[in-house]
């Protein structure tokens, strides 16, 4: 356990980044939407934009650590749409997300049938839904 901890530590850890080399970076990205555009992205969401996006999920996805998957929504649809369109332009508009949306859970799945070392596995980020 101790060789598989370091081992993720070490590849995954948290590392710092040079401001200045961080904004070098940044410069070198294109933006891809048009100056003009940027006034309807501080609109709220609408229900229409919002309906969109939640058929667009995929299904037979694993409940996350909230232990919601994308079906429950599509499922509850008329019961939650108006709630939890509240909650995601509170935390668009506002930046009001909790520490719950702002971390994932890391699972290691095994890359191979019989995994001998940490190289075998492949870490993957769980995140709640909304």
């Amino acid at each position: 356990m101790r060789i598989f901890t370091n081992f993720l530590e070490t590849n995954y850890s948290h590392h710092q980044m040079d401001k200045r080399i961080f904004q070098k970076l940044a410069s070198c990205v294109k933006p891809r939407i048009p100056g003009d555009a940027n006034t309807e992205l501080d609109h709220p969401i609408t229900m229409e934009e919002f309906l969109e996006a939640v058929k667009k999920w995929k299904r037979h996805k694993s409940p996350r650590p909230d232990g919601i998957c994308h079906e429950f929504f599509k499922q509850m649809w008329d019961v939650v749409k108006n709630d939890t369109l509240d909650i995601v332009n509170n935390m668009y508009m506002q930046g009001a997300e909790s520490d719950a949306q702002k971390y994932g859970h890391i699972v290691c799945l095994p890359k191979k049938v019989a995994p001998v070392s940490p190289e075998n596995y492949r870490p993957l980020t769980i995140l709640n839904t909304d």
